[in-house]
């Protein structure tokens, strides 16, 4: 069964640029480790939100990725474009 995965993040603005080049950096990883189907990124700049929007191939393969961008750093480096 597919897993749908949605995240809605508020933006530093004052890292919004930095932001992108890091996405540009890293979605084709996202999209190309196993079992992701498809991930989108939509932003509402009025609201300074961010909007992850991913399917996957199971629960199972999700959290796969989520250990795997955790441990190598990742993740930590997603959450540092955020407002606390």
């Amino acid at each position: 069964m597919t897993t749908r995965v949605t995240l809605n993040c508020q933006i530093n603005p004052e890292k919004f640029d930095e932001l992108i080049v890091f996405l540009k950096q890293n979605l084709p990883n996202v999209r190309n480790f196993v079992g992701n189907i498809r991930v989108d990124i939509f932003f509402d700049q009025a609201k300074q939100e961010m909007l992850i929007d991913e399917d996957w191939k199971s629960i199972e393969h999700h959290q796969k990725y989520i250990e795997f961008i955790t441990e190598n750093g990742i993740m930590d480096s997603l959450i540092n474009y955020f407002l606390a």
